[in-house]
């Protein structure tokens, strides 16, 4: 686990934009220069001077823009990093998370999982390209402002170096506390927006009820939970961080007027004064910087967490190269079991090339689950391709030559054309327009609302089934295929999809007894049991 966490870690460092960070770091040290030294020239000029003249102050408010400018030039140069960094960050996350076991994928549910890459890309760009820069500068700056504050007046030094520690372990303390609560507050938020996604995604049921007055305790009671955390969160953190600040300012206040009760008594001591009024706001800032830094290390060590979630789900690979042709699939499997509940047992069975399968039972049989194992959706020992235990065998050679067809059909929020082509290498709109069996879109680039509210069910089957004729996958698994079709459409569908099937293997899942007459074997699943019978040839 170690090595593999220092593996993804050094991962999350790679896409870092080196060129950048270098300019950034360069660009705040410098801004951090130009508010130092401002200060530090008014007082050069009361020491050698004795006085104060409008060039000097001229000179001094140059340096103070100068610095904001820089200043300026730099948040903007961050803010570019971090989104350049977030994006990279979220590619190499989401390639991790595709490859989550299928299990942990719907335990955690989508909503969740979305979060958690957010939010750990935004931990590491903000660790890269605020907290390192910001922890960096701010230690250059407490340092040169309390050396320069030493050569002025060591008990003005003292006071300084005082507020470190009270700051440093206060807000360390307060970080640790704000961290518990960042984490209950992202699980919680994640766990409110699962749930209320989960209500106003019902557009049929809430346009169709008469008392969706009484969905609102449903949204209420988990807004109410999030905002709950999340006020605490505030509470804690703007209730000590003010008992901090408070403190500081005291400190800062007693350091002043220390400093002018000395320049009434020596009137050398006053460009000290003057420096200290000046320095403090930035020295203060950076104690508090620094301290808030401790929060940016949370927020990564909470990231590392979900790198470690991602290895320890990680679903398993072969090493073996995919056999070229699919001859045989053989099942020899002892039971099924998912989230320790026991659905089949004792499954025998074999299919050959040219087969098609067709898979009956009562909702809730395992149906589905058993042809899941098929695309290694879930682990399990007994299943052969040629042979070759499935798992031994490369995933990504593995899963190119297997189609399964779900009963819930992938539809996003995007054109016809980019749905049909969605998660794999583009085909050329023209090969869609000339299926028949899509004939009934005129427009593919018409865009397809949020959960495919303006498809109905037969054309999102549609949209789904089409893959299979741009595909070349020997194992085939079809869930409910026809479910939403009309007759016509159902035979007119099956017709093309057995055609040329010799090299193939089909599994058809189905209610359908119609569907059965085109398979040369059924299986059916009952009592937690497989039995197959293999059709006369015609």
């Amino acid at each position: 686990m170690k090595n593999d966490l220092k593996i993804k870690k050094r991962n999350m460092r790679r896409i870092v934009n080196a060129p950048g960070f270098i300019l950034l770091l360069s660009l705040c040290l410098f801004s951090a220069i130009l508010f130092v030294f401002a200060p530090i020239t008014l007082n050069n000029v009361v020491e050698n001077v004795g006085s104060i003249g409008v060039k000097d102050i001229l000179m001094v408010i140059g340096l103070l823009v100068a610095g904001y400018i820089v200043d300026f030039i730099s948040v903007f140069t961050k803010n570019q990093l971090i989104q350049q960094y977030h994006g990279r960050a979220s590619d190499v996350l989401y390639k991790d998370v595709f490859k989550l076991k299928y299990d942990k994928y719907i335990t955690d549910g989508p909503t969740a999982i979305r979060e958690f890459v957010y939010n750990a890309a935004e931990a590491y760009a903000s660790f890269y390209f605020d907290v390192i820069p910001t922890l960096v500068v701010n230690i250059v700056t407490i340092v040169v402002t309390i050396y320069l504050a030493w050569t002025l007046n060591h008990i003005a030094a003292i006071l300084m170096f005082i507020t470190l520690p009270i700051h440093y372990f206060g807000f360390k303390i307060l970080n640790k506390k704000l961290a518990e609560l960042s984490v209950n507050l992202r699980n919680a938020s994640s766990e409110s927006h699962r749930n209320i996604n989960s209500v106003v995604s019902q557009v049929d049921f809430i346009k169709q009820n008469p008392e969706n007055e009484r969905l609102l305790p449903t949204l209420a009671k988990n807004i109410l939970r999030s905002e709950g955390v999340r006020k605490k969160v505030n509470y804690v953190a703007n209730g000590v961080s003010g008992l901090l600040i408070g403190l500081n300012q005291i400190i800062q206040n007693l350091t002043i007027i220390f400093l002018a009760a000395l320049a009434l008594s020596n009137k050398d001591a006053f460009g000290g004064v003057v420096y200290v009024m000046l320095v403090f706001p930035y020295f203060s800032n950076a104690i508090r910087g620094l301290s808030w830094t401790n929060l940016g290390f949370a927020d990564v060590k909470a990231a590392d967490d979900y790198l470690k979630t991602l290895i320890e789900f990680k679903e398993e690979d072969g090493v073996m190269d995919m056999p070229q042709d699919i001859k045989s699939i053989k099942f020899d499997i002892k039971s099924v079991d998912i989230l320790d509940k026991n659905l089949l047992n004792d499954i025998k069975m074999e299919f050959k090339a040219g087969d098609i399968v067709g898979i009956m039972g009562e909702s809730g049989t395992g149906k589905s689950t058993l042809v899941k194992l098929i695309p290694k959706y879930r682990n399990a020992k007994g299943i052969y391709i040629n042979e070759i235990p499935i798992e031994d065998i490369k995933n990504s050679e593995y899963l190119k030559s297997i189609s399964y067809y779900s009963q819930n059909t992938p539809i996003i929020t995007d054109t016809i054309y980019n749905n049909l082509n969605f998660g794999r290498k583009p085909i050329a709109k023209e090969i869609y327009e000339n299926m028949p069996f899509l004939s009934k879109f005129k427009n593919l680039d018409e865009i397809i609302v949020e959960n495919g509210a303006n498809l109905s069910g037969g054309d999102k089957q549609r949209i789904a089934l089409s893959r299979y004729f741009t595909e070349d996958a020997k194992i085939v698994i079809l869930d409910e295929p026809t479910s939403s079709l009309d007759k016509e459409t159902e035979t007119e569908l099956m017709s093309e999809v057995l055609k040329n099937v010799d090299d193939r293997i089909i599994f058809i899942i189905s209610h359908n007894k119609d569907i059965m007459n085109y398979c040369t074997h059924v299986v059916e699943i009952k009592n937690k049991t497989v039995k197959v019978t293999e059709k006369p040839k015609a």
